[in-house]
C-alpha cells in the first residue's frame, strides 16, 4: 500500500492542479461573459490576460496534449521508478503553466 501511495501521490496532486485550473478558467470566462466592455478598459496585463483566456476557451483542444504530455512523463517515471526529486522536479516544471493561467484567471475574476 506505501509503494502505491508514493506513485499515485502525483497524479493525483495533477488531477488537483487541473482542476483548480478549470474553476479559475470558469470563473474568468464568466466574468468576461457578463463584464467584458469595462475589463478591456483596465490595463496592459488585464487585456494581455483577457486575450489569453479567450484564446484558450476558443481552442481548448490546445490543452489536451499538454495534459497527455504532462501525465506521460509522470506515468514514465514513476513506471522506471525515477527518484523522488526526479518526479516532483518534472511535476512542478509541467504544473508551472498551468498555475500560471489560473493565476492570471483569477486576476482577471477580482478586477
Amino acid at each position: 500500500m506505501k509503494r502505491l501511495n508514493r506513485h499515485v501521490v502525483s497524479q493525483l496532486l495533477a488531477l488537483y492542479v487541473i482542476g483548480v485550473c478549470g474553476l479559475a478558467h470558469y470563473q474568468a470566462s464568466e466574468r468576461l461573459t457578463y463584464n467584458h466592455p469595462d475589463l478591456a478598459l483596465s490595463t496592459v496585463k488585464g487585456a494581455r490576460r483577457i486575450a489569453i483566456i479567450e484564446f484558450i476557451h476558443s481552442n481548448w483542444a490546445i490543452v489536451l496534449p499538454y495534459l497527455a504530455v504532462w501525465f506521460a512523463f509522470l506515468f514514465w517515471m514513476e513506471i522506471r521508478s525515477s527518484p523522488a526529486w526526479a518526479v516532483w522536479s518534472t511535476f512542478c516544471a509541467l504544473a508551472l503553466p498551468c498555475v500560471a493561467y489560473a493565476w492570471g484567471c483569477w486576476n482577471i475574476t477580482l478586477l
